[in-house]
């Protein structure tokens, strides 16, 4: 399928149509029609060769779902952001280049997915987007995040691994609500003290693979925390309150009674938590 016909005739016959699905389709353009169906809830776009999307983007103000991921999109309209519906957006896997604004605008937003592109900067008015539930930003070439990040209270589970970034801002503390936190694969060589102080509901924290020398303190108050993954951290040293918490002590006596490193997620985590509370010890 190269072409769709969303005009004249065809489109007032699909007045009533509330999802459309044409992922797969080897699709170098859309008509601009398509985003004006009036009762369009879905669409997937997904696994085609959109290069750009028209302006009218912004007129399917009923459109919850948008999958866009896997094409060949640089640039979005700044008029996706007058799409006041939308609830998930995936634009993942694009030589996408940067984040327009106007997606601050998407107050109903739960899910966003815009990993593996060329972005480099997180828009501040991103920020805004305080219903979003699910953040994934991993993959990029992200170098900093923005103080605001601490607006997103509903947030609970925010991906920036394998990204560009060398810290944090404290700012990421507020997050009351997050449940697990990537940021694996990076550069980070310090993380402030107070960071994890209020993440009072943070399970899983993700942080291999990175420059640290030391931990915050407060980490150690996490008491919801079952999985910390450290791992890959030269000369890391881990203050004792960190070595302390249920998921160190958990895994590291599992690690002993097993006698072998158990392959796959949960053993990759038991034996990061070993070797923190013997590097703990060290400290």
């Amino acid at each position: 399928l190269s072409a769709v016909d969303c005009g004249g005739d065809a489109l007032r016959a699909m007045s009533h149509v509330t999802r459309v699905d044409l992922h797969s389709n080897e699709l170098s353009s859309v008509p601009p029609a398509l985003f004006e169906l009036p009762a369009l809830r879905q669409l997937s776009l997904h696994s085609n060769r959109l290069e750009v999307l028209p302006d009218t983007l912004g007129r399917a103000t009923r459109l919850e779902w948008l999958t866009l991921n896997a094409n060949a999109l640089t640039v979005l309209p700044e008029s996706i952001g007058e799409c006041s519906s939308l609830v998930r957006l995936g634009v993942h896997i694009n030589p996408l280049r940067s984040i327009p604004a106007s997606l601050g605008q998407l107050t109903k937003l739960e899910a966003l997915s815009i990993f593996k592109t060329e972005v480099e900067v997180i828009p501040p008015e991103l920020c805004q987007l305080t219903g979003l539930v699910r953040l994934a930003l991993y993959e990029n070439r992200i170098g900093a995040v923005p103080p605001e990040i601490g607006r997103l209270a509903s947030l609970q589970e925010l991906w920036l691994y394998a990204n560009r970034l060398t810290t944090v801002p404290v700012e990421l503390g507020q997050l009351s609500s997050l449940r697990k936190l990537w940021l694996d694969s990076n550069r980070i060589e310090h993380l402030p003290d107070g960071v994890f102080g209020c993440l009072s509901n943070l399970q899983e924290l993700y942080l291999e693979h990175n420059a640290l020398q030391g931990l915050p303190r407060d980490l150690g108050s996490l008491t919801q925390l079952r999985k910390l993954y450290v791992s890959n951290n030269p000369g890391l040293q881990v203050p004792a309150g960190v070595a302390a918490l249920p998921c160190m002590q958990v895994r590291r006596r599992r690690w002993q009674r097993g006698g072998q490193h158990r392959q796959g997620v949960g053993g990759t985590a038991m034996h990061a938590c070993a070797q923190a509370t013997v590097a703990a010890r060290r400290a």
